[in-house]
């Protein structure tokens, strides 16, 4: 039987030295500084969709405690849910593990 010789990695440097990083995703300097007009008092809605070990919960927990809103979001202690609403109405800008319970 002959032997299938594995294809080079294109990333390998050629000089024999240990491979370096390469980033699986390039955002351009214009990604990263886009500026998104959020209305919280319109209709528009944040969905946070957490994934482990990103620092998801970190983030999630700053979405619903550390950012100056008109109405801060209510987070009760001991429990896992805060409620986020709109301005003076009832309705709710984000759906997050934070904010649903999950």
């Amino acid at each position: 039987e002959e032997e299938e010789e594995d294809e080079p990695d294109p990333e390998a440097p050629e000089n024999g030295s240990l491979p370096r990083f390469v980033p699986r995703f390039n955002f351009t300097l214009k990604d990263l500084t886009r500026f998104v007009d959020f209305n919280i008092k319109g209709r528009d809605v944040i969905v946070f969709l957490h994934i482990q070990k990103t620092g998801g919960t970190t983030f999630g927990r700053h979405l619903v405690k550390n950012i100056r809103l008109e109405q801060p979001c209510s987070c009760k202690a001991g429990q896992k849910k805060c409620t986020c609403h709109r301005p003076g109405k009832k309705e709710t800008w984000l759906f997050s593990r934070f904010s649903t319970g999950w």
